[in-house]
């Protein structure tokens, strides 16, 4: 009987679904910046505007948005031959942080106009795929470790200074996209 009902619910909300009205489209952007872009992580801010983070022309990119889209400003980090951002969060100072690649895992703090306040190259890391602020003020992050085959997960300090590093994985690829501080203060990282 339990099935039955289940089934029954999926059905009216795919019937519902299929027939209801796609969402409108409030505004399109395509930002013209020189050379290749990509864009891997957009977050909305405080303001209600966006920040984007990605790569342009092999350099990392950082673009602030308005809510209306429009462009309050772009960055391009010229760190490495290579690097890109990859994830990117608000801190409560308006500044941000970001986890991507640089020739190796990369933290980098900037403040709320997109100029580095400081870099901090993971060697331990070949890439980091995403960031999340803690309680303390720091940071966790997770991605791709330098063996190219474990999950790893950095604790940094509000300064950048690492905290403590682990690898996870077993005997296949294993890599960390998504990382985040639960209530109780423990790490969850998921791949």
């Amino acid at each position: 009987m339990q099935r039955t009902y289940l089934l029954l619910a999926a059905l009216v909300f795919l019937a519902t679904s299929a027939f209801s009205q796609p969402p409108d489209t409030l505004w399109t952007r395509t930002y013209a910046i020189a050379g290749y872009q990509a864009c891997y992580d957009v977050q909305v801010t405080r303001d209600g505007g966006f920040i984007l983070a990605g790569e342009s022309g092999n350099h990392a990119l950082l673009l602030r948005a308005a809510a209306d889209g429009d462009m309050l400003w772009t960055r391009t980090y010229d760190l490495s031959s290579s690097d890109w951002a990859n994830s990117v969060r608000e801190l409560p100072d308006g500044g941000f942080v970001v986890a991507g690649y640089m020739g190796c895992g990369l933290l980098m703090r900037t403040d709320s106009l997109g100029d580095t306040l400081w870099t901090c190259p993971l060697i331990c890391a070949f890439e980091l795929y995403s960031v999340s602020c803690t309680n303390d003020g720091g940071f966790v992050a997770c991605g791709l470790a330098i063996n190219q085959m474990d999950m790893i997960v950095v604790k940094a300090e509000a300064s950048g200074a690492v905290v403590w590093t682990r690898n996870c994985g077993g005997i296949y690829y294993d890599c960390g996209f998504d990382v985040r501080e639960l209530t109780d203060g423990s790490i969850m990282a998921v791949g």
